[in-house]
Order: C-alpha cells, then structure tokens, then sequence
C-alpha cells in the first residue's frame, strides 16, 4: 500500500486503524469518533457531525463556493472484507499540502451493525425519524446540523489491496479521470456504486491511494472550469 513517509506517527494513524479494526460488537465506535475529531483538531481540519452522526473532517479548498470532494468509509462497523477506511485516509493526508480548490474531506458513515444507515440518510432514501428508531444510538446526534445540507461534488471510496489488479468503477465521468494513471492489467468502467446527489467511484486494488489523489486533483480542476463558465 502507499504509506506515508517513514518516521514519527505525528498523525496516530496507527491507532485510528486499531480502532477501526476492533469496533464494539454494537453500537458506535466511540472511541474512534473521539479520535477523529482529535485527529481534525491536529491537522487544523473542520470537524462536524450532522443529525445522523456521519463525520465530516473537511480541509479548506481555496475556492470556499466549490462543494468538496469526500473520500468515504464506513465508520462504526464494516460488511465488506476490504478496509476502505484506510484508504480514505492515507488519500487525505497524503493529499493535506496539495492545493485545490475543492475542499477535501474525510466522510465517515454512520454504520452501526453493519448497516449503511447513514449514507442511506444522506442520500434522502431513508428518513432521520426511521434511522432513530432502527438505531435508537443515533438520538444522541439530534439537534445538530440536518444531513441535507452536507453536499458533496464528489464521493469517492478508496481501497487498497496489495497485490490486486486495479478495478475502477462507478460515474463514467470519475472513471475517466482514473484511466490514464491505471495499468494495462486494472479495468476501468463496468457497474459500481451510485449517488443521486453526487458522481461516485469506487477504486480498489494495489496503487489505488496514488490513482485516487490524482483524480480528486483532477476532478476539482475540472468542477473549478465547470462553474466558471457560469460565471
């Protein structure tokens, strides 16, 4: 996998990935979320949470009208075998000193018992009042920011598996901007995860952290152009 450079853990990646991979039995992973927003607070990044718990740990993009890129993961508990988590993050530190103007941020689902409740809430496919009384745990977010008005240009999930061909897939259009940086034995296109607010791309296999930066540097480039000609 594509890892930082060697030296002190200044960002304790370690021990959010141990807290990733030893979620409670049930529930939400607490500790982990405590560690976000810790983790937001060290790189200066924006730390909030809407209605629903989903986190949103957001660097600045240097046009403040553009909506940001969100790099995902499910954040309490995962029911795929691959960790997208890591993947998000190493993309967004590796990414914290590169300029664009989209902001870039780390979007954390809320997934008590596997579910995907809190994407589901953000994608307007299922309410708040039905999340709260599927996942009473969620009650305590009530009163904080409504999840509507988190809005994303871009969801991206990145997973890296050493030794895997690269596989892009999702929005033709964010697949496209991967093509370039895949190798000849990686696939790009084919059915993959969808948004109805949002293009969205899933890359996985070796090398997909490297293939991820350069499309979210691409990606805003080209949101950046789109609205200037509206202007």
């Amino acid at each position: 996998m594509a890892e930082l450079k060697e030296g002190k853990d200044t960002n304790n990646t370690g021990k959010l990935k141990s807290l990733y991979s030893s979620p409670p039995s049930s529930g939400l992973n607490t500790a982990l979320r405590n560690e976000l927003e810790a983790f937001a607070v060290s790189n200066k990044s924006r730390f909030a949470q809407d209605n629903v718990g989903n986190i949103y740990i957001t660097r600045q993009g240097s046009d403040p009208s553009l909506s940001g890129i969100a790099l995902t993961f499910p954040l309490d508990s995962s029911p795929s075998p691959h960790n997208s988590f890591s993947g998000a993050l190493h993309t967004f530190l590796e990414l914290l000193q590169t300029k664009t103007k989209c902001e870039l941020c780390l979007l954390g689902w809320s997934s008590p018992g596997q579910s995907k409740v809190g994407q589901d809430v953000w994608e307007e496919e299922v309410s708040v009042e039905a999340a709260y009384e599927e996942f009473p745990e969620l009650k305590c977010f009530d009163g904080r920011d409504d999840v509507s008005t988190f809005g994303c240009s871009a969801l991206l999930e990145i997973i890296e598996v050493e030794g895997a061909a690269l596989e892009v897939r999702g929005s033709p259009l964010l697949a496209e901007k991967a093509r370039s940086y895949v190798p000849g034995s990686g696939t790009v296109g084919g059915e993959g995860p969808t948004s109805s607010r949002c293009p969205v791309v899933s890359i996985c296999g070796e090398g997909a952290v490297g293939v991820g930066k350069r499309v979210v540097v691409e990606y805003s480039e080209y949101v950046a152009k789109l609205f200037e000609n509206f202007d």
